[in-house]
């Protein structure tokens, strides 16, 4: 969808929007349904129906004359679909005492070649007028399946009120298209996961046995949802040995599945920051770092993350892409890297390992579109300018990488792995499509997908190369290291590790 069209859907969907939320939300009519309802852990038989209603009563969900029942006849209600039929699209209503709303889904593609796209985007919290800008951006997103939240979706995750805000926003988007949720440290409540996010949420537990992390996949591709906020080590922070132990056993499990070409990996801090002063959790931020080694052996495709309030896209030394999706509507940050990309110097902070390289950054508003095909991966970061102007926003697509990790033929005699890419799993491949290197024009703007590159109005900087950055360090000698010890043990002491607003 070229950007006119795009914004003029836009501009009527903030008018939608917009007065349903002054009517006290659009699908509340009669004042009984109060979250949702929306959908989570979607498969290829099925999905989940969450909602919330006034009144304790009970609940049904109703698809194609099947009438699921819900377990309980409180006010939370969540209720698991199966027998659906892979990658086909239904409608349901649910049925709360009386008070019924509808929507539509499609469960997900069984076939591992199947192309699909996702959406990633974060920190929603604070400007409620942003976010719902944020939302009905989105709404035009309709090739998507589904869509990635990578945390801080409210401010104060102890306060009903703010849930509230939250799910009225999101309602048009959330009760068709299925989404996962990641713990950033504003839904923490003191390094403790607060009540209502297990009331209201309901991501898959298959693989972990808890909703605080998991994983899951699609088509072709693994997505694991990583917490750096409640199940953590107490005081130093860092993921807990539980969740490393379940990290890395998901990691060799995919990684040696020949039906997994892509692994994304989802946390709500990223391993580096652009922003001026930012700290963070040193011991979770040296942990990703760390982690990078560990992410390119098992073939990690991204960490996609948020915390930080603007669109950033760089690469750790050992090759691995992140992306900075901080854009969801809280207030933006200035980000230090928008026009001056390329590779950073390692500092003392973290033990001399955070040397990295960025490729792209502006401190905008937007959020991350993925179209997977077979081995293939377009990477677009969406910008969403111009937020509070009347007639709608202006949205660009300001960032595109493509890379290809070998695509894999169908079963028969040619069956096996074709156009395989290089070690780094970056390669120029026969259809034209372009490698992380290759991704930039000859004027050093980054092309699009329509042959177009970023205009003046996207006010967004020349994009970099995706290659190597050439700065892989091997840390301090020990004095440094005792140095960078000393250091770390005083920040723990000083800093509020778990409220870094």
């Amino acid at each position: 969808m070229d950007t006119p069209i795009r914004t003029a859907t836009i501009t009527a969907l903030m008018g939608v929007v917009t007065l349903g939320l002054l009517a006290g939300g659009a699908h509340r009519a009669e004042a009984d349904i109060i979250k949702g309802p929306h959908l989570q852990a979607l498969r290829t038989d099925g999905i989940t129906v969450v909602w919330q209603q006034e009144n304790a009563g009970p609940g049904t969900v109703t698809i194609n004359g099947t009438v699921y029942n819900s377990p309980s006849s409180q006010t939370l209600h969540e209720v698991t679909i199966t027998g659906l039929v892979a990658d086909t699209t239904y409608s349901y209503t649910v049925d709360s005492d009386g008070i019924t709303d509808s929507g539509t889904f499609t469960t997900a593609q069984s076939d591992p070649l199947a192309c699909f796209e996702f959406l990633a985007v974060g920190d929603n919290r604070s400007i409620h007028e942003d976010h719902t800008t944020v939302v009905t951006t989105l709404l035009a997103e309709t090739n998507a399946r589904f869509l990635m939240n990578t945390g801080d979706m409210i401010s104060a995750g102890e306060v009903a009120a703010d849930w509230q805000f939250f799910f009225d926003i999101e309602y048009p988007l959330i009760k068709d298209m299925p989404w996962y949720p990641t713990i950033g440290n504003h839904e923490s409540d003191d390094d403790a996961l607060p009540v209502y996010y297990t009331d209201f949420l309901a991501p898959p537990t298959d693989t972990s046995g808890t909703e605080n992390y998991y994983s899951f996949v699609y088509a072709n591709s693994a997505f694991l949802v990583l917490d750096g906020h409640v199940d953590v080590v107490p005081v130093v922070g860092g993921f807990s040995a539980d969740q490393m132990s379940w990290l890395n056993a998901e990691l060799t499990q995919y990684s040696g599945d020949p039906a997994v070409q892509h692994i994304f990996v989802f946390t709500h801090e990223p391993p580096y920051s652009s922003k001026d002063g930012r700290t963070g959790n040193y011991n979770l931020r040296e942990l990703l770092r760390e982690a990078s080694d560990i992410f390119a052996v098992h073939g990690v495709d991204a960490v996609i993350t948020g915390h930080d309030h603007y669109m950033e896209r760089g690469e750790s030394p050992a090759g691995i892409r992140y992306y900075i999706m901080g854009g969801g509507g809280a207030p933006l940050y200035p980000n230090e890297s928008e026009g001056d990309l390329g590779s950073k110097p390692a500092t003392w902070e973290g033990l001399f390992t955070d040397a990295h390289t960025v490729h792209y950054a502006q401190s905008i508003h937007g959020y991350l579109r993925v179209t997977v095909c077979n081995g293939q991966v377009d990477a677009e970061v969406i910008g969403i300018t111009d937020i509070t102007n009347p007639s709608g926003p202006t949205v660009t697509v300001v960032d595109t990488t493509s890379w290809n990790t070998g695509n894999i033929t169908p079963p028969g005699p040619d069956a096996g792995v074709t156009d395989a890419g290089v070690a780094d799993g970056s390669t120029s491949q026969p259809d034209g499509a372009v490698s992380d290197d290759a991704a930039v024009s000859p004027d050093g703007t980054t092309p699009q997908t329509d042959g177009s590159t970023p205009g003046a109005d996207a006010s967004t900087p020349p994009a970099a190369t995706d290659g190597g950055c050439g700065c892989r360090q091997t840390g301090g000698d020990a004095p440094g290291l005792v140095f960078g010890l000393g250091l770390m043990l005083l920040g723990w002491i000083r800093r509020r590790r778990s409220r870094q607003r």
